[in-house]
């Protein structure tokens, strides 16, 4: 897959956003009851999106579920994005997704429940096509939800980044003390290469407040990755 990232001094914001606009096309689903609808003078509720290069890949459909956990519909969702690579002829489905947050058994068994919801739907959107899934997972690499996305038979999922190597991908500073997770993901099946990786920052260039900061703008930070299609 292709990209851009770009670091600027002075840049003219209208101008940045139109050449963006420009260049990509999103598909965005939110979520079934999204808390910041609650907040006063909302921008709209929060979900999931995916972000496609216009000159690089032509669309061939989507799809987007709400995930269950024990056939009950949840409040995360999923989506699923098909498209062809215009230079190579080739298809790819490309799936985000953000699973349920926070701490405790019962949200961790929340999580692996979506999980399996997540990789059954996958199976049938992706139609033997190659797939790549991303998201915020809310999960460290030990919980059962891992083993559920990347150990599934049909469905084989192996991750860009090699796992064991990652420190972290969110460090943030709560009421409750620190907090460093590796909680965000890229996955894709076997007959995809990653090529290269986006390390993440080095500890001594985080400043003491964590994330978000002026310098990091979210408080996770973005996997970047080089995907062979």
């Amino acid at each position: 897959m292709s990209g851009i990232a770009a670091g600027m001094r002075m840049f003219n914001w209208p101008n940045y956003t139109k050449y963006i606009v420009n260049m990509y096309k999103c598909r965005f689903i939110p979520k079934p009851d999204s808390a910041c609808k609650y907040i006063q003078n909302n921008n709209g509720p929060d979900g999931v999106a995916i972000f496609y290069k216009k000159s690089k890949f032509q669309s061939l459909g989507e799809d987007h579920k709400v995930l269950e956990a024990w056939g009950a519909a949840t409040n995360q969702v999923a989506l699923a994005v098909t498209r062809l690579g215009k230079a190579s002829g080739r298809e790819v489905v490309v799936v985000t997704t953000h699973l349920k947050a926070r701490r405790g058994a019962l949200l961790t068994n929340i999580r692996e429940q979506q999980g399996g919801d997540l990789v059954t739907w996958v199976e049938g959107v992706r139609e033997g096509r190659p797939v790549i899934l991303t998201g915020d997972f809310n999960a460290e690499p030990t919980e059962p939800v891992l083993e559920t996305l990347t150990s599934n038979v049909k469905t084989p999922l192996q991750s860009s980044y090699s796992i064991s190597d990652l420190e972290y991908t969110t460090w943030k500073i709560r009421d409750s003390g620190e907090e460093k997770h590796v909680l965000d993901y890229v996955f894709h099946s076997p007959d995809l290469e990653t090529r290269q990786t986006l390390s993440m920052p080095d500890t001594r260039e985080v400043i003491a407040d964590k994330f978000p900061s002026l310098r990091y703008a979210s408080d996770h930070l973005s996997l970047v990755t080089d995907i062979a299609i």
